[in-house]
């Protein structure tokens, strides 16, 4: 009870650009339109393509470069075919997507404190609640840090390995949806960060 943790909050703000503003916003009223047209709450329906768009918007950009590219291989005259598929992104939201690019304005803030907090020699914990999200920054991130992701797709078995060598010091940094989130011990671990956030 003596050396009880403290625990600090950090939060860090982030600036979009115009074109992740414009993104996000495109993607917000895609969202809003669909709820409108079923009569429903803008939470229930959009619930997951805003949050996906709030954790990581590259991540959710080649989603839905991935839904336009599925409806166009679908349609061999894509012009004379009316959307009326609400899941299919409309063409604003397409070009939102497509002028994105490779801006990251919220992963270059998250390297910077990323890089600050394992030069001190602490451990670092990133959650993630999308898998996309999780495979993105594992990408982004192998070229710097030591890192390792654990998944639902990642088997039990192995879980527990990549926690072991996370523990003996064999990777700075650990990222991993809520699979891990209850029931495990990571005390050695002395810095957490949620990404979607």
């Amino acid at each position: 009870e003596e050396d009880v943790a403290v625990r600090v909050v950090e939060p860090v703000a982030v600036d979009l650009t115009t074109n992740e503003a414009e993104l996000y916003s495109a993607i917000y009223q895609w969202q809003l339109d669909r709820a409108e047209a079923r009569n429903m709450p803008v939470d229930f329906v959009g619930q997951m393509p805003l949050r996906l768009a709030g954790s990581c918007l590259p991540a959710a950009r080649d989603s839905v470069l991935r839904r336009w590219q599925s409806y166009e291989d679908d349609f061999v005259d894509p012009d004379e075919y009316e959307i009326d598929n609400d899941a299919t992104p409309p063409v604003e939201v397409v070009e939102a997507a497509e002028a994105l690019g490779e801006v990251d304005t919220k992963f270059d803030k998250f390297v910077e404190r990323l890089r600050s907090t394992v030069d001190q020699g602490r451990k670092v914990l990133v959650f993630s609640f999308f898998l996309s999200a999780i495979e993105y920054l594992n990408g982004r991130l192998a070229s710097e840090f030591r890192v390792a992701a654990i998944s639902g797709q990642v088997k039990p078995e192995e879980r527990r390995d990549l926690i072991r060598r996370f523990r003996n010091n064999e990777f700075d940094v650990m990222i991993a949806s809520r699979v891990i989130s209850e029931g495990l011990d990571f005390e050695f671990c002395s810095a957490v960060a949620n990404y979607d956030l």
